[in-house]
C-alpha cells in the first residue's frame, strides 16, 4: 500500500491527513507543534504498513521548522507543496467549507 500524508502547518497545531492510493483516509488529526506530539505522529507514520510513504507540507521554515527537522531526522521522505498550488486546488473543491485544516491537509496529501 502506498501512503501519502499531507500536513497543513500552523504555529500551534498542525493537521495531518494520511491517504492510501484510492484516497481513502487512513487517519486525519491535529498534531501539536511540540516534540512529543510530532514524535507521536512519526511513530504513527512508521507503523503504517506501507510499501512507500510520501509526506508533503505546505510551508517550509518558521512554524514548520521543528516538524521538518524531526521528519528529516527520522529519515522520512518530505516534499514541499507550495501554498498557491494548495489554494488553487482547494478553490476547485465543491460544496461545504472550502478552508479547513482537515480539508487542506487532504488536498496536500
Amino acid at each position: 500500500m502506498d501512503v501519502s500524508i499531507g500536513i497543513d502547518v500552523a504555529k500551534k497545531v498542525h493537521w495531518a491527513c494520511a491517504m492510501d492510493r484510492n484516497a481513502r483516509v487512513l487517519f486525519s488529526h491535529a498534531v501539536d507543534n511540540d516534540p512529543a506530539a510530532i514524535r507521536a505522529l512519526i511513530d504513527r507514520i512508521e507503523t503504517q504498513e506501507a510499501s512507500s510513504t510520501r509526506i508533503a507540507v505546505d510551508m517550509r521554515g518558521g512554524a514548520a521548522s521543528l516538524l521538518c527537522a524531526m521528519l528529516a531526522e527520522a529519515g522520512l521522505p518530505l516534499v514541499h507543496t507550495p501554498g498557491l498550488a494548495v489554494s488553487r486546488v482547494r478553490h476547485g473543491i465543491r460544496g461545504g467549507e472550502r478552508k479547513s485544516d482537515p480539508k487542506v491537509a487532504s488536498v496536500i496529501a
